[in-house]
């Protein structure tokens, strides 16, 4: 509907919430990536890579994300 990607697949846990299980995928060269990417960085008071990784992928999931997101972190 508004040019995002939303997947379901065999995750049919209830303890899943529904944005879990029905993620949204973004591609790591988008420029709403990059800005994701800087909210949480900041959120998190410029924490590491992992922990932004963990909490962006609760919500949605990035296209090589870890690569992604440490490149921008020590950039």
């Amino acid at each position: 509907k508004i040019g995002l990607i939303c997947v379901g697949g065999r995750l049919l846990y209830p303890f899943l919430s529904a944005d879990a299980k029905h993620s949204i995928h973004l591609s790591h060269s988008a420029h709403v990536t990059q800005l994701l990417i800087r909210h949480y960085h900041l959120s998190f008071h410029h924490n590491r890579p992992k922990l932004v990784f963990s909490m962006l992928s609760h919500k949605l999931w990035i296209i090589f994300g870890q690569d992604e997101i440490r490149q921008f972190i020590f950039s």
